[in-house]
């Protein structure tokens, strides 16, 4: 169901998330890398993981610490690796137009100004990131993110269950329904695409 992102990712696939986030976002980022196939370090034999603060330094991303494939699991203000490529507050780096808006606290639209909120909303995005001194000549960042860990579940299971076309960028807003009634995200339920981009 990954579609052209698997084909991309092909079992290189690291995560992180945020030293301050809640067990869930672990949980849920090991699904959805283990979904797009989990890159093994050879020498340890664990999967390829970190916490935002191994990634992120005060001199920038540690691109030795990302593999071809890289899901940042979790909100901006609680993982600093989506922060860095989708920072509260104002478009990201590459153009992506959703951005959590702190003032009012949901999902804003900056083409049309409009704000998504609840507690059912979520956002997903593939960054494409090249940069001159990345020792790969490119490589991909799948954010999956809502507003507290339900949500951010919702976005992992909506990566692992219905997504995907895009193979570069793509961003999209959406709202899980819960169908079944029984609180948890599920591949039962309905997930209502609100939002795209580009």
């Amino acid at each position: 169901t990954l579609g052209r992102l698997w084909t991309l990712c092909q079992g290189h696939v690291s995560y992180n998330v945020g030293e301050r986030a809640a067990a869930i976002d672990t949980i849920v980022a090991l699904v959805v890398a283990s979904r797009l196939g989990v890159e093994w370090c050879a020498w340890e034999r664990l999967p390829w993981s970190y916490l935002d603060g191994a990634v992120l330094t005060s001199e920038g991303i540690n691109w030795n610490r990302l593999s071809v494939c890289r899901v940042s699991m979790g909100g901006p203000l609680v993982n600093r690796v989506t922060g860095y490529f989708n920072t509260p507050d104002q478009v990201a780096p590459n153009g992506m137009p959703f951005y959590y808006d702190s003032g009012a606290g949901g999902i804003r639209d900056a083409r049309t100004g409009r704000l998504y909120t609840g507690s059912n909303v979520f956002l997903v995005a593939v960054v494409n990131v090249t940069a001159a001194y990345d020792p790969l000549p490119s490589r991909l960042v799948v954010l999956a993110w809502g507003n507290g860990g339900a949500r951010t579940y919702a976005s992992g299971v909506w990566l692992r269950d219905f997504f995907w076309q895009a193979s570069n960028k793509y961003a999209a807003v959406v709202r899980w329904v819960d169908a079944n009634g029984n609180g948890i995200p599920d591949g039962n339920d309905n997930f209502e695409v609100l939002a795209t981009w580009p």
